[in-house]
């Protein structure tokens, strides 16, 4: 493993298979050796007198079991286990190398091998993020790998989204998010800090460190639910929150509520002058800043001198 992460290596497209087979063997062969020792001293002493195949078919199943029960969790937990999530990972790259022929083949002894495999990297951030490092060195596959062709069949196969694409070192550099299901939060469910907010299990949003967010997505994709959500989380912080829906739809239904009456603006008129009045705002807010940073405290922030934080949600 390198800075770049781990070498992704043609033998992986098995590598679910190998590491199944090797845990199973690890753990459940012992254990038959010992029983089957057993079973030999219960013979030599009289106690058992069954077919000795049907021990042997029942070890076996055992085995079976034992290899269906590892696979089962390798299926169960690929996106919820730091473990299985890379052996799943490192297995779809290599496998779409393959099916795809992002490598070259000769005939050698009338077999095929393979006389070249690009140097391909992964690295792991977290259960729902990795990077993918495609070589930039020449070798026949590099615009595909530049323009996107490899990574739109990893996106499609891991279900992720790009997040980042640039060149770095020799390598073209994407970077994946992923956002399965079983991570998803019910809006009563998300955890809010003083400085953060949990979109999903193990994803935070820090709006300190990143204060911005651009929400985009498909017709009926859930982006006005997703609104909704983290407007409850931030009026759950205390935020002043003020609302534009041009759309004037499930969103513009909130000038209604007790918590954001008067804050909610619809008509384009009215949503000039809430911009314009949240500018005045910032700008009054910042000179009051400055009056009360007179030490020049480069730690300090807007909760040093008990401001709130300020949104302006636009759907």
């Amino acid at each position: 493993m390198f800075k770049r992460g781990h070498r992704v290596r043609y033998f992986y497209r098995n590598l679910p298979g190998i590491v199944i087979g090797a845990l199973t063997s690890i753990f459940a062969i012992p254990f038959l050796v010992y029983l089957l020792r057993e079973v030999v001293d219960w013979y030599e002493k009289g106690v058992v007198q069954t077919s000795g195949w049907y021990i042997l078919a029942a070890l076996l199943a055992f085995y079976a079991a034992a290899v269906a029960l590892v696979y089962y969790l390798y299926r169960r937990y690929r996106y919820q286990s730091k473990f299985w999530g890379k052996l799943y990972k490192l297995h779809l790259v290599s496998k779409n190398l393959v099916n795809f022929d992002f490598y070259t083949e000769t005939q050698k002894d009338g077999k095929s091998v393979v006389s070249y495999w690009p140097r391909v990297y992964l690295k792991f951030n977290g259960l729902n993020g990795f990077k993918l490092f495609l070589p930039l060195d020449g070798n026949k596959f590099q615009e595909q790998f530049s323009r996107g062709d490899f990574s739109s069949h990893v996106v499609t196969s891991t279900r992720a989204t790009i997040s980042e694409h640039m060149a770095v070192d020799g390598f073209a550099l994407f970077e994946f998010l992923i956002f399965p299901l079983d991570l998803r939060l019910k809006m009563t469910e998300v955890k809010v800090t003083d400085h953060s907010i949990e979109l999903m299990s193990g994803l935070d949003w820090n709006f300190e460190k990143n204060p911005h967010m651009l929400i985009a997505g498909d017709t009926g994709a859930g982006k006005s639910y997703f609104i909704f959500s983290l407007l409850s989380a931030l009026l759950q912080l205390g935020a002043d929150v003020r609302v534009a829906d041009p759309k004037m739809t499930d969103i513009a239904g909130l000038r209604y509520t007790e918590t954001l009456k008067g804050k909610v603006a619809y008509t384009s008129d009215f949503i000039l002058q809430r911009f314009s009045q949240f500018y005045d705002d910032m700008m009054k807010r910042l000179k009051e800043y400055d009056k009360l940073n007179v030490k020049g405290d480069d730690i300090a922030n807007y909760r040093s001198f008990g401001f709130k934080p300020v949104f302006f949600v636009f759907d």
